[in-house]
């Protein structure tokens, strides 16, 4: 499953516009502390054992054949198959944000907190009057948070995700996307992200854990949040079975029903 980032991803997240180099770190007071260790909460569960690094290999398990592996790609959806059972990321659709040899790296986008974006971010008074909520992007860098918005006019210091949609860590982007919203611009705010090594995640779709998708504006920006996951496992889970062998139903039988 999805891992703390290998140190060669790391070094790629760092040099993107919106990496963890230019996300916006929120440990800077006590309140934000507080409010910030609530989205720790939400998502304490353990990694299972296959999310943790090994160092002889940077945590990335061996590289699947290429012929097995459906296409993945910034700027498109990851969604959880029914028999994927780690608590991090069961029932997640997950928005790629950069996928290279080094890894890749996305944003979860159907688990939002109960914690108010302007809670975290204090100093940011374009968000005062507003009830958005942040979204747990992640188990890796829950301190820092990355912005995901929808203009029609690329901003500076962001990056192209797919068709007016971008990603990036400046607090100046979202002030002005946010005092200048309108018609069908929006925005979103993860706190966290999640992260794969070299070849981790052509693995794991190879297994079956993941179906690839074009992602959707729609579902990133406008649809609940509680529908995401089971309206694109139920529109695509006969690709699914298409590229996999379908597992016992006496196992299907013991996954979380919830979202």
């Amino acid at each position: 499953m999805p891992a703390i980032l290998a140190p060669p991803l790391t070094t790629a997240v760092r040099s993107l516009p919106f990496g963890a180099a230019h996300a916006v770190d929120v440990w800077h007071n006590d309140d934000v502390f507080i409010a910030v260790a609530a989205l720790i909460l939400i998502t304490s569960l353990p990694l299972s054992s296959a999310a943790r690094i090994n160092p002889a290999t940077g945590g990335a398990p061996p590289a699947a054949p290429h012929s097995d592996v459906m296409h993945a790609g910034k700027g498109r959806f990851l969604v959880a198959s029914r028999t994927l059972g780690d608590p991090n990321f069961a029932e997640t659709v997950v928005l790629l944000l950069a996928y290279e040899p080094g890894g890749a790296v996305g944003v979860i986008i159907n688990r939002p907190s109960e914690v108010r974006v302007a809670s975290v971010l204090p100093n940011v008074k374009e968000l005062h009057e507003r009830s958005d909520q942040i979204f747990v992007g992640g188990p890796v860098g829950l301190n820092e948070v990355l912005f995901v918005i929808r203009v029609h006019a690329r901003p500076s210091s962001a990056d192209a995700i797919f068709s007016n949609v971008y990603a990036t860590g400046s607090l100046d982007v979202v002030r002005h996307a946010i005092a200048s919203l309108s018609g069908d611009d929006r925005f979103r705010a993860y706190a966290g992200r999640a992260g794969w090594g070299p070849g981790q995640l052509d693995a794991e779709i190879a297994r079956g854990d993941w179906i690839v998708i074009d992602a959707d504006a729609e579902l990133v920006f406008d649809a609940p949040a509680t529908e995401i996951w089971p309206k694109l496992i139920e529109r695509h889970s006969g690709q699914w079975t298409r590229a996999q062998t379908p597992a016992p139903l006496d196992v299907l039988a013991t996954l979380p029903t919830g979202g």
